[in-house]
């Protein structure tokens, strides 16, 4: 009867050293040489009041399809399985904000980083959608004076490769958008609204304006730098068709 008590006692120790062992191992898995990955995680927040932006989304184009990850209460996501040895561009939105692209190196290898934990950190301050721009185009056509005013433009503004302007980050490519607007007939003027701003002004560089005339001839105009306000609206110099 002993024997049998003590091995039972002895089968029950064991089991329980076994439990003890699994729970003392670590999270990290081995990388895979063969396929070495990594993860881009960070956290996104408001820009102007460095609020963790809870649901907002993180995009990354990973063979031929998207990964999609979605900040926590915190702010904090996790784009994981990458694989290294490439660059990324991710794309990141929220609600009533700006969709900004961030471009990302994980140009390294399995070697430098065998438990598997090559992680990247990349935080993205997200600028809310509340400024306009206003301004005026005259007609400088074939030798014109430029002080008459020209209707029927379109006014483009490609804001998708600003470069690292402002407050935001060396890997920032630009806003995911090309907002437009008509010059009104008889005034030359034009309003574009819903754009990205930020209480101390968002810095755009000189050099994003695109217009067409109802003609398809095609033209690029030169503002000159200017801010984005918070539910402002700057006013542009007038432009001139030339």
């Amino acid at each position: 009867m002993k024997r049998i008590l003590f091995s039972l006692f002895s089968g029950v120790f064991l089991l329980s050293l076994i439990i003890a062992g699994c729970g003392q191992q670590t999270a990290k898995v081995a990388q895979n040489n063969s396929n070495p990955a990594g993860s881009i995680s960070g956290q996104i927040y408001d820009e102007d009041t460095n609020a963790p932006l809870s649901g907002a989304k993180a995009y990354v184009l990973v063979n031929g399809g998207y990964q999609v990850a979605t900040a926590n209460a915190q702010g904090a996501y996790t784009l994981s399985s990458l694989p290294l040895g490439a660059a990324y561009l991710v794309t990141y939105t929220a609600s009533g904000y700006a969709t900004p692209i961030y471009h990302v190196n994980m140009n390294v290898n399995a070697s430098q980083f065998p438990q598997g934990n090559a992680i990247i950190q990349q935080n993205v301050g997200m600028f809310q959608l509340g400024a306009s721009i206003s301004g005026t185009v005259n007609d400088g056509i074939n030798g014109a004076p430029c002080t008459a005013p020209l209707g029927g433009v379109s006014m483009v503004l490609d804001l998708r490769n600003i470069g690292p302007t402002g407050p935001l980050p060396p890997n920032f490519v630009g806003f995911d958008m090309i907002p437009a607007a008509t010059t009104a007939a008889g005034t030359g003027t034009y309003v574009i609204s819903n754009l990205p701003s930020s209480i101390t002004g968002l810095n755009i560089p000189s050099g994003v304006y695109a217009y067409y005339i109802s003609t398809s001839t095609y033209y690029t105009a030169n503002s000159g730098g200017f801010n984005l306000y918070s539910g402002a609206t700057t006013l542009i110099p007038n432009l001139c068709v030339n």
